[in-house]
């Protein structure tokens, strides 16, 4: 195979040539506009590479395929790249990852870390969930309580210096629980998500999920009203004469922001003006995630609600209304989850003019809410999808108790579930409960006349975005074990629509798959995952297979290029599965692990004692297919 060589001198050939201009790239016969779009030609015969594109996006990613040309099967690059013409635009403009650190930290370092992995794979959208009831992650100019209270965890009743300790953090601040960026800290984020074309989108969760503000701010009002400061009461967020009873599903009784109260929204322009300043000169703020979710019912008997004569949905639609006030007062866009912008009977709220992106979440199949995300882009609204049931990094990757990961909305979400994931007909995907039980599209559409409401205005879909909530990860590599690579099949199906997905015949589109699958499984195999391990990023090892008869075991793995080991007895000696199957001397109970292509990790111990080794089929673990 011809090949072009890189040379780092200036020459005329041997060289990388990027060039502005219409890329000749077609979508369905039609050449395409995005700016995201390149062509990248590779001529040996001038040893010249060349990346034409509309815009810088579109060279970086062009950029990106090139370098991806270049890596060998160890993940390092060779500095030749084969003869190669490539034509590519993105699927959907908004190719995303939701990245929570309100319940456990993660360091400017390491979210740097998760930001170059989406560049490479042509990611550009990351919303930065900042605060919830857990934490507050950002500093704040002016509202120094907010880091000082709502950005630690320690043991203090009073909650004057602290958050009282919660998901495991322990009685002091020296863990993941406690933890902020300093305004040069977050500059800096921001001018590395630029650099990799990855805008950032700030989150600060309200009304709901807000304790760490809430406390924060009644920190702040004690302190001031010890100097005597008449502005003490400034940023309240909740109403100390109101006694609402409620209680989230996290158990807490007292994280609700009163979307009634002046107060509320004063603080939230506060905060806004001053990430807008954070950001001016480095990469100018665009869009704010104000989330909108979970304004409970219960504020209609608030002392503030009840003076403006709201009901329910009132209550949703003018909290809303406040903040898209603000928003267009600072020119920003505003974008909410899905929740936050309907009313109590799931219409969709009136769309104000800058809210310009519905995120929808909850499509548990077992609540039937799947329809929502139709429901929103029919009404006008810019829809991402998010869906719970394939896109939530947080829950398990395999259906089993020693699985870290939640299981509310689906029993396991593994790489192949979200590689199979059909964003253009959501109806598609219906697979089973989140307790296992199968379900078909068919009786799922049954249940009533508006459980399948058809797409009328496809174009308002506008991509994918994968969900990485932090509770269960209280280190940088457990977080890592939960996005990688399953981050890498959500982003090719944000980038690339497959051909099956086209495909009706429910048995045909299966087959199509499981052949694209196993292409895919191989690349990640003997490419990525190497890549991956060449940048320490320790991603889930997956588990071996074994299927037992007698002494006799087969073995193998989810991906190609792992070796599957033994090891008998007491796990002291472990030994590399030289074929697919294994002997188990007499009386001896084998156990069995993955070992990486790099041969520095290993996966989980997959014992087959846990089964009945006597029976005539047993199996462990993985083997081909679920």
């Amino acid at each position: 195979m011809s090949s072009v060589t890189l040379s780092r001198n200036r020459a005329t050939s041997r060289v990388i040539e990027l060039r502005r201009g219409n890329p000749d790239v077609r979508v369905d016969g039609v050449i395409t506009s995005s700016p995201e779009a390149y062509t990248l030609t590779v001529d040996p015969g001038r040893q010249v590479v060349t990346i034409v594109s509309r815009d810088p996006a579109g060279a970086f990613y062009g950029v990106q395929s090139l370098l991806s040309l270049c890596r060998d099967g160890s993940g390092r690059y060779t500095g030749e790249v084969p003869r190669a013409t490539v034509r590519d635009a993105p699927r959907y403009e908004y190719r995303g990852l939701h990245m929570e650190v309100a319940r456990n930290f993660r360091s400017k370092e390491e979210v740097m870390k998760v930001m170059n992995v989406m560049a490479t794979y042509k990611m550009n959208r990351f919303l930065f969930h900042l605060g919830d009831d857990e934490g507050w992650r950002l500093e704040i100019p002016g509202l120094p309580e907010l880091t000082r209270v709502g950005g630690r965890r320690c043991h203090d009743l009073s909650e004057t210096n602290c958050l009282l300790p919660q998901l495991g953090s322990g009685e002091d601040n020296s863990t993941s629980g406690s933890g902020f960026y300093t305004v040069e800290d977050y500059r800096e984020i921001i001018r590395y998500a630029a650099d990799r074309h990855i805008q950032v989108i700030e989150m600060f969760d309200m009304p709901g999920h807000s304790r760490a503000a809430i406390v924060a701010m009644q920190a702040r009002q004690a302190r001031l009203r010890e100097l005597g400061d008449p502005t003490a009461d400034a940023f309240l967020l909740t109403d100390a004469d109101d006694n609402l009873e409620f209680m989230t599903v996290q158990n807490f009784d007292d994280n609700m922001v009163n979307p009634c109260l002046d107060s509320t929204y004063r603080f939230l322009r506060h905060v806004l003006q001053e990430v807008q300043r954070m950001r001016r000169d480095v990469d100018p703020m665009r869009t704010y995630h104000f989330v909108g979710g979970e304004v409970r019912d219960v504020f209609v008997n608030s002392s503030a609600c009840r003076r403006r004569r709201l009901d329910r949905n009132g209550v949703r639609e003018y909290f809303a209304e406040q903040v898209s006030r603000i928003a267009a007062d600072l020119r920003i866009n505003l974008s909410g989850w899905v929740d936050g912008l309907m009313d109590t009977n799931e219409n969709p709220l009136r769309r104000l003019s800058n809210i310009h992106i519905a995120m929808v979440w909850n499509n548990a199949w077992s609540d039937g809410g799947a329809n929502r995300a139709y429901r929103m882009a029919n009404a006008g609204y810019k829809v991402v999808l998010g869906h719970s049931t394939h896109l939530y990094l947080d829950h398990p990757q395999e259906p089993d108790p020693r699985e870290r990961g939640l299981f509310w909305a689906t029993r396991y979400t593994d790489a192949r579930k979200m590689f199979w994931y059909m964003p253009d007909d959501v109806y598609s995907n219906v697979d089973v409960t989140y307790t296992g039980e199968p379900l078909t599209r068919q009786g799922y559409c049954a249940r009533g006349p508006d459980m399948c409401l058809p797409l009328q205005r496809p174009r308002n879909v506008i991509g994918i975005q994968a969900q990485m909530f932090s509770e269960m990860t209280r280190t940088a590599g457990q977080q890592e074990g939960l996005l990688y690579p399953r981050l890498l099949a959500v982003a090719e199906r944000a980038w690339h629509r497959a051909k099956w997905e086209n495909v009706s015949d429910d048995t045909a589109r299966n087959t199509s798959r499981v052949q694209d699958w196993s292409r895919f499984a191989n690349t990640l195999g003997y490419k990525e995952l190497p890549f991956l391990d060449s940048l320490g990023v320790a991603y889930r090892l997956p588990l071996p297979g074994a299927r037992g008869q007698g002494r006799r075991w087969n073995v193998n793995t989810e991906y190609p290029n792992h070796n599957v080991q033994v090891s008998y007895g007491n796990g002291g000696t472990w030994n590399n599965v030289v074929s697919d199957t294994v002997t188990a001397p007499d009386e001896e109970v084998p156990h069995f692990r993955t070992r990486s292509p790099g041969r520095q990790r290993y996966s989980r111990v997959v014992p087959s004692s846990s089964v009945n080794v006597a029976a005539s089929s047993t199996v462990v673990g993985l083997i081909t297919s679920k």
